[in-house]
């Protein structure tokens, strides 16, 4: 069986898009979804209650906001199936997403599927952030292979013996995840044919706080697998700030007048803010999350 674990908090706007999704997959063996509600506000228990008809649904809840990845293990601990997968809520799983994650499995002990940003997104929006590669996998910070947690799958006794997602984490948890497995011997693979329709943030705003909310635990993450890393990944991100300053300003004139531009410059200073941010707390002893990763 394949349990599909979705965490949730206060996704009413989308939600039921994504169940949607799940209701329509092809997969031809059992399947069932877990969503873990994670102190939700707003009508998504209501929305989510609907679906129960639907499909095979079960929904675990939380009375306060424990995280995205709390709720991804508590989800994982309701689920019966002995392959897990993971999506979020506010993106849209293809039909044959779950048959792809599962063909790919049969192969690898991990699994990164694929996203797309067309179905979704404003074209301007897409060019703020471009298209995350689909026929390979994506190398994290010059280390290992990563994946994305809108769009992965792991047997459960693999999770199990990983000990889930780390709570602490956030921002770089699905890295996290992928290169904890990848460093206990697990393989990870490339599920093409799992495609997921990723939702981008619409606004500068919102893509400035989720671009430098991704950046800030980078120096925590790398500082957790210091021992691991070769060179290039630990000289990378303080030897290029020059060239990222100079890119930025040189790339200023432009952003004041496309819209694209633009939104590619907020990006790339809000994640130099972060990182830099996410190396002062490290360097003063507050680092976002700690030394010991979770284990089985």
């Amino acid at each position: 069986m394949v349990s599909v674990c979705i965490p949730v908090r206060n996704g009413e706007e989308y939600v039921a898009d994504q169940l949607a999704a799940i209701s329509r997959q092809d997969y031809a063996g059992d399947w069932e979804v877990v969503v873990a509600d994670d102190g939700s506000t707003d009508r998504t228990s209501e929305i989510v209650n609907g679906w129960t008809d639907a499909m095979p649904l079960t929904v675990v809840r939380t009375g306060q906001q424990t995280g995205p990845n709390a709720s991804r293990n508590r989800a994982r601990a309701a689920a019966r199936g002995d392959f897990i997968a993971f999506c979020d809520a506010d993106d849209v799983a293809s039909p044959g997403w779950i048959t792809g994650l599962v063909a790919a499995a049969e192969d690898f002990d991990v699994v990164a599927g694929v996203v797309e940003s067309e179905s979704l997104n404003d074209p301007i929006v897409r060019a703020w952030k471009g298209d995350r590669p689909r026929d390979r996998l994506v190398t994290a910070h010059g280390f290992l292979p990563t994946m994305i947690g809108a769009s992965c799958g792991m047997w459960g006794e693999v999770f199990d013996a990983l000990g889930g997602f780390d709570p602490d984490v956030s921002g770089v948890d699905d890295i996290e995840m992928a290169w904890r497995a990848q460093l206990a011997g697990y393989t990870l693979g490339l599920a093409p044919d799992a495609l997921v329709a990723y939702r981008y943030r619409p606004t500068l705003r919102a893509l400035a706080r989720q671009s430098f909310q991704r950046y800030r635990p980078v120096p925590s993450l790398l500082a957790r697998y210091d021992g691991q890393l070769p060179p290039g990944p630990r000289r990378t991100s303080g030897e290029s700030a020059p060239a990222l300053v100079v890119s930025l300003l040189a790339g200023t004139p432009k952003a004041l007048v496309d819209p694209a531009a633009r939104g590619r410059w907020v990006r790339q200073v809000s994640m130099m803010a972060g990182f830099a941010t996410g190396l002062v707390e490290l360097r003063l002893g507050r680092a976002r999350f700690g030394p010991e990763a979770p284990s089985g």
